[in-house]
């Protein structure tokens, strides 16, 4: 209906609609004023939960409200953080990761259900407020080539027909968070920005799909990056302050990095007619620790500027409203990669147990909180005993071990524990595996060079407590829900228990990208998987002593780090050239030794440090291996580069048989823990008995692709993290088996859960296993290899499985099979072409298991 105001009665129809309006500002009254107001603005921020002991999402949540965020962005569908928002009067934005592009763009079906129970679900049953689906992340990243680029596009098109179908459609947006290296300039001036060429059309696709859809772009910005990666960045230009040489692009002046590599981004969608699509900054924050640059005064300094801006609603030279802002981040994380930098671990404005770095103005006079309710262990601290002298010839290997299990990252160069003596830098490794390990016994036992004290180690400087923090961690067991704590790898130090970790190919990528028209900045990796770095090398030939670091790039990759700033031409300055290739270190281990340039300044027991323009490592393959295995690098200490690790053959001790172990339903128990997962999460009930395959999707009656996302899910909860448990009788034979059989395991399982398999098997099976192999099969990305291969490559007599597909794989090969029904109770067993194979033996129990074994032995013998 049309109201004309020039006809008669035009004032009684006014009236009538000012009383109407009136009603329904009326109704906006309590929580439904509230979120009207927060969706206006209100601070917004990243919440990453890749911790060995993380807050209770229920604290978090109260932390996130306390200090007046109103927005928070999720990395995936986590069960506990959208549980715990319900109600919570935040808006949240949920993360698909990147290796679930390819089955969302392989079926809309997926999609449907992915939404049915990542976004209906939370928003109908819990009141979980989800404005945006963030479709992967930055799957464009150039060195990712084209893993994502043919399944983004139609992975953001099905989750938007799934959302429409949903009834969603309208509520909830769709976007894709970006690095910022799809847009660069040929000019070097934000005005010259274009998306990049080799994606321009599919950007332009994805432009147009989300304008026509209400959707919204997102990127990431990392001033931080500029100024770590190269030394002749100005320093100013990274911060809000107006002190910077400005950059002059026509009538426009840049003072500040954020505003350059924004605009940026705006130039290019002016260019392509898009000009009003809405830009999310998804991620941008400073660091506290890990590195020179990252420290506590240059965050404040940093995160301030930020917040002031985003409460005062500034926008850009170019678009001057104001973007929504998602700060980086929340808490630190310390189970995150240190591929990029030590630093990785510290992009939170709170510790990881919700306490106050720095204080920061939130507006109105109001500064950051703690979080409340959290608990600790017993205050007590694990350090090096008095009488240990830093010469004992164990001390380096030690501290190794410490921190290949616990986070070391404060004690590289530059950092907050940087500058510690040789003592008290094993002091603090000691602490933080004790702590990670939740203080148990054995926990601070290190070839007798430590013990426990209930007198605080954290150093002072005149009078106060310094930054480098002795920490005492989260007691999970005090927490409902329960978390499980991390696996203790056995008491203190095992030298003989040390075993190497080979997944798929044999590698473990981690990818970073590099562009050489980037304008302004470097791209943060955002979520990396793989195992812990340490922060402490063990003696090696070209280490000395213990105080080292992680390096990268090795020394024998040479990728090209043509991450280019863009030169500023005129009067005004210009920002500076090429990122520098700085080749340092050699051989990324989990506990090993990487060799690396000093830095001249620093004088500190020999230490090896990160030279300051150490740069990001560039496509390239890792070997994840034990100090014991040092001695399979070559002589300069540094692993071969090939298309694939090397698996060594071992001398066989004694002449033991080498015997491979499957993990599920041979040394725990996996399906009747997703069984459970099935049944609560998705009401569909089953019993383990109707499992007569491993291909899950002809059990539960859905498509393969959907079938992967659960299984994928399920290993997100604490039904796989606390519900699988050792079958009885493996852990009493095993250990027997140790005495004559080399022992490796070789399981299907999939790289995505690599780090709590190795945890699990080292709580149960501490120190029996010489090697660990995943296969990588049914994973939704990456390589995988086949049993008959690695148990090959092994040189493996025996394989215990129970699988029968895998079991006629390397019988067919000449490897025995002891093809495990455990009480004849696994129905995918029951095959009897297998029975008739001369090298499949079934067994039904651990007992058996180990007549077989010991049969075998005597033969050989």
């Amino acid at each position: 209906m049309i109201f004309d105001i020039t006809a008669p009665h035009a004032e009684e129809n006014m009236g009538f609609h000012f009383q109407c309006l009136w009603i329904l500002l009326l109704c906006l009254t309590g929580e439904g004023l509230a979120r009207a107001m927060q969706g206006a603005g209100g601070l917004a921020c990243n919440w990453g939960t890749r911790s060995t002991h993380q807050l209770p999402p229920s604290i978090v949540v109260k932390l996130l409200k306390d200090n007046g965020f109103s927005k928070v962005k999720l990395f995936e569908a986590d069960v506990g953080a959208l549980q715990a928002l319900g109600r919570s009067g935040i808006q949240v934005m949920v993360g698909i990761p990147n290796e679930f592009l390819a089955p969302l763009a392989s079926s809309v079906t997926v999609a449907e259900q992915w939404v049915s129970q990542n976004v209906s679900s939370y928003i109908s049953k819990n009141g979980v407020d989800i404005r945006y689906v963030a479709v992967g992340n930055e799957p464009f990243l150039q060195n990712y080539k084209d893993t994502f680029l043919h399944t983004t596009f139609p992975a953001l098109q099905n989750i938007q027909a799934a959302l429409i179908k949903a009834g969603l459609g309208r509520q909830v947006k769709v976007t894709i968070p970006l690095n910022a290296d799809v847009y660069q300039t040929d000019s070097g001036l934000p005005s010259g920005g274009d998306f990049r060429a080799d994606i321009h059309t599919l950007m332009m696709d994805i432009m147009k799909f989300l304008r026509d859809n209400n959707g919204v772009l997102t990127i990431n910005i990392y001033p931080f990056l500029s100024l770590q990666a190269d030394p002749d960045f100005p320093k100013e230009f990274a911060f809000f302050n107006n002190t910077a040489k400005p950059v002059v692009d026509g009538s426009i002046s840049y003072t500040n990095v954020l505003d350059a590599n924004f605009d940026t981004c705006i130039a290019a969608l002016e260019k392509n007619g898009f000009s009003s699509l809405p830009v999310i900054i998804g991620e941008v924050g400073w660091p506290t620790d890990g590195d020179p640059n990252a420290n506590i005064q240059d965050a404040r300094r940093f995160n301030q500027g930020l917040v002031n801006r985003i409460l005062a609603g500034q926008g850009t030279p170019k678009r001057s409203t104001a973007p929504e802002i998602y700060i980086f981040a929340l808490i630190d994380e310390d189970a995150k990669s240190v591929l990029p930098g030590n630093f990785e671990r510290h992009w939170g404005m709170f510790n990881y147990d919700g306490s106050i770095k720095y204080p920061l103005d939130t507006g109105s006079g109001k500064s950051l909180v703690p979080a409340k309710g959290v608990r600790y262990l017993a205050r007590q601290w694990c350090v090096m005993s008095p009488d240990a002298s830093t010469s004992d010839p164990n001390l380096a290997q030690s501290v190794n071990y410490a921190c290949t299990y616990a986070d070391c990252t404060s004690l590289g160069y530059g950092s907050s524990c940087g500058m510690l003596d040789a003592k008290s830098n094993a002091s603090y490794a000691f602490n933080m595996y004790f702590q990670t390990m939740d203080q148990r016994k054995g926990a601070c036992n290190f070839s007798g060079l430590s013990v426990t004290t209930n007198m605080d180690p954290t150093p002072t400087q005149n009078g106060q407590r310094s930054s480098c923090r002795f920490e005492i961690m989260i007691d999970l067991r005090k927490h409902e829900p329960a978390r499980r704590s991390p696996a203790l790898p056995a008491a203190g130090l095992r030298e003989q228990s040390s075993y190497k970790v080979m997944m798929g190919q044999g590698v473990d990528r981690f990818l970073f990208a590099s562009s050489k028209h980037r304008p302004f900045l470097l791209h943060r990796r955002q979520h990396f998987t793989g195992a812990m770095a340490a922060a402490f090398m063990g003696s090696h030939s070209g280490c000395s002593g213990f105080h080292s670091q992680a390096q990268w790039p090795p020394s024998h990759f040479s990728a090209d780090h043509s991450c280019k700033f863009a030169n500023f031409p005129g009067k005004a300055g210009t920002l500076p050239g090429n990122l520098r290739n700085t080749s340092i270190g050699c051989n990324f281990a989990v506990k090993g030794c990487l060799q690396s340039q000093h830095h001249p300044h620093h004088q500190s027991h020999g230490s090896i440090k990160r030279h300051p323009n150490a740069q990001l490592v560039r496509d390239h393959e890792l070997e994840l291996r034990s100090p014991d295995a040092v001695g399979l690098a070559s002589s300069n200490g540094c692993q071969e580069h090939g298309g694939r690790s090397r698996i060594p053959h071992h001398p066989l001790p004694g002449g033991k048989i080498i015997v491979a172990v499957d993990v599920d339903e041979v040394l725990g128990n996996f399906v009747s823990a997703l069984n459970r997962f099935i049944a609560d999460r998705y009401s569909s009930h089953h019993s383990v008995s109707e499992y007569h395959v491993y291909e899950f999707f002809k059990i539960w009656n859905c498509s393969r692709d959907e079938a992967d996302i659960r299984v994928h899910e399920f290993f997100k909860t604490s039904y796989f993290k606390t519900g699988i448990h050792p079958l009885p009788g493996a852990q009493e034979t095993i250990h027997k088996l140790s005495d004559f059989c080399d022992l490796s395991v070789v399981t299907s399982r999939q790289n995505a859960i690599k780090d709590h398999t190795i945890q699990w098997i080292e709580q149960h099976f501490p120190g029996l296993f010489q090697e660990i192999h995943f296969g990588n099969h049914f994973a939704l990305n990456g390589e995988s290899r086949s049993k008959s291969e690695i148990c090959r490559s092994l040189g493996a007599k025996v394989l215990i499985d129970d699988n029968p597909r895998y079991a006629l794989e390397c019988a067919e090969v000449g490897i025995r099979v002891l093809l495990f029904d455990y009480e004849n109770s696994y129905p995918w067993c029951k095959t009897e072409a297998i029975d008739q194979h001369p090298l499949v033996t079934r067994v039904h129990n651990w007992e058996a298991v180990e007549k077989q074994l010991m049969t075998i032995n005597s033969i050989n013998s």
